[in-house]
């Protein structure tokens, strides 16, 4: 089992109503995997995040140990990692 932290700034920190939380997932879980499985949790964070692919919609960006993700990484994801959703500059 992994076990990572997620992150949420600004507007999704409002959405979904949490600063974090810890997301489990299975060995050779990937990027979009965790944000699938987020918005399985929080279904309002599909108005950024795609359901079914977990493809990112617009210009949020996410961190994961503290450095920017390009939009069509998806790297595979390790215990201890953390994630972070931000909003663009307009949003949060």
């Amino acid at each position: 089992m992994i076990r990572l932290v997620l992150v949420y700034r600004g507007f999704f920190r409002n959405l979904v109503g949490l600063d974090r939380e810890i997301l489990e997932l299975s060995p050779g879980s990937d990027l979009s995997s965790a944000l699938r499985a987020a918005v399985c949790r929080h279904t309002e964070l599909g108005v950024a995040i795609d359901i079914t692919t977990g493809a990112i919609k617009g210009n949020i960006l996410v961190g994961l140990n503290g450095q920017v993700l390009n939009p069509l990484d998806n790297p595979l994801l390790q215990s201890g990692d953390v994630l972070e959703l931000v909003p663009p500059a307009g949003g949060g």
